[in-house]
């Protein structure tokens, strides 16, 4: 290969042919796992159209899709509509649940068509898996001054209804004047408490679900549409 441009053939070159040789490999069997099923998006897929950011120690899991991205764009004017013939003429205080609220409330936010106020509070109940650990903690509290103002909380999904439960106790001690729930995802699988959720976007019944600021360890946040995340 290099002898064609006039170069001294040596070690090195039959060195970097290797290298190229595995890369090219390692690419064409990436390739070859791309699809496992008509129904299903390979893991395998995502990292050839995105990049190595979607990466994982683990190359079985399998990413299913639930919402797209134009049924995303859907729910979000839906409730936008509804959230703002409900809150005309009030004082209306948006309160994000973090980490995973924050792309569907910045959507959200901007279909409303009244007047409102923004703050965010964190609460911790999942650790490093996918399963609640149960014990819901505040991390940030609220900032606004919410006495006597109508407050929504805004959910990207309400799933075991502990975090839910435990928030809207939490509000009391602000005395607002009204409490509801917006929650992008109703997830009925694992439901150990009965809360009230006022919107709704989908209802899901199961499966642990990733994208859209959804996550599963910190990962997959970024994804535009929803995944049900199968090992």
């Amino acid at each position: 290969m290099f002898r064609s441009l006039g170069i001294a053939a040596g070690p090195w070159e039959h060195q970097e042919f290797g290298t190229w040789c595995l890369g090219f490999a390692a690419f064409a069997l990436k390739i070859i796992g791309v699809f496992d099923s008509h129904k299903s998006l390979s893991l395998s897929l995502v990292q050839i159209i995105a990049g190595p950011r979607h990466q994982t120690e683990s190359m079985t899991e399998e990413l299913v899709p639930v919402i797209s991205r134009s049924e995303i764009a859907d729910i979000v004017k839906t409730l936008g509509r509804r959230i703002s013939k409900d809150y005309s003429g009030k004082d209306l205080c948006v309160i994000g649940v973090l980490n995973g609220v924050f792309v569907f409330m910045a959507d959200l936010v901007r279909e409303l068509t009244v007047p409102v106020q923004v703050d965010f509070v964190r609460l911790a109940s999942y650790g490093s898996g996918t399963v609640s650990s149960g014990d819901v903690r505040t991390t940030k509290e609220i900032e606004l001054d919410v006495k006597g103002r109508d407050v929504l909380v805004i959910e990207d999904i309400v799933d075991s209804g502990l975090t839910v439960d435990f928030l809207l106790k939490y509000l009391e001690k602000f005395q607002p004047k009204t409490v509801k729930v917006c929650a992008f995802i109703d997830k009925t699988e694992r439901r150990e408490v009965e809360v009230p959720i006022d919107y709704v976007g989908r209802v899901v019944e199961e499966g642990f679900l990733v994208g859209y600021g959804l996550d599963y360890d910190q990962r997959y946040r970024e994804l535009p549409e929803v995944y049900h995340l199968k090992p």
